[in-house]
């Protein structure tokens, strides 16, 4: 049975970037990968970069809005991260308004 985890990133300014990350206490598969606006506002002026276990998923970055929400068509990985390793995040936001951003993983145990 697929589990969640959400990483609350949190309020980014404009102009500001923040990051967040995860290390999972066992291994996992990453099935979705979801960023979510906590007030719905748009994503597309929000640069994305995501790594997992070192591995860099966004050449460079891609729109927040790339990954989508919805868990019916979001980004779906299939990717292993070992015990121990990092699922990073970083966030930059260059709309003209803040955003609430949160990082939501499905993912199984191994």
């Amino acid at each position: 049975m697929p589990l969640f985890k959400t990483l609350e990133v949190g309020e980014i300014s404009a102009g500001g970037n923040k990051s967040a990350e995860w290390t999972p206490d066992t291994d996992v598969v990453i099935h979705k990968v979801m960023v979510v606006e906590k007030n719905n506002k748009p994503l597309s002026a929000v640069k994305a970069y995501l790594k997992f276990a070192g591995n860099v998923m966004t050449e460079d970055f891609v729109p927040a809005s790339v990954f989508g929400q919805d868990p019916e068509y979001c980004y779906k990985p299939e990717w292993t991260v070992g015990k121990g390793t990092k699922i990073y995040a970083k966030f930059t936001n260059e709309g003209t308004e803040a955003v609430t951003i949160y990082l939501v993983l499905e993912f199984d145990r191994k």
